[in-house]
């Protein structure tokens, strides 16, 4: 996948959207200079895989990273439990 600059992926949700649109947010850490991140990539279940590039990125630009996602059954929202910084 690009973008992903060899950083682990720590944890990962599925991200079910109403309109039958399967997403995958992934938490990566910090790696190198990059801050750690949260990726969401679309999902294509005819082939069983993920889009190449992400669709969107939110960086954790204060501190921690990312140890466990959970996604409200919506799809709308995410919380993001961080090392040091508790939940986001």
């Amino acid at each position: 996948m690009d973008g992903s600059g060899g950083a682990t992926v720590t944890c990962a949700s599925w991200i079910r959207r109403p309109e039958n649109a399967h997403l995958v947010v992934m938490g990566r850490p910090r790696h190198g200079d990059q801050t750690s991140s949260l990726d969401i990539f679309s999902y294509d279940p005819v082939t069983a895989s993920l889009s190449s590039s992400p669709s969107g990125t939110y960086l954790l630009e204060e501190g921690g990273d990312p140890v466990n996602l959970v996604v409200h059954p919506s799809g709308d929202e995410i919380v993001c439990s961080t090392i040091t910084r508790g939940c986001k």
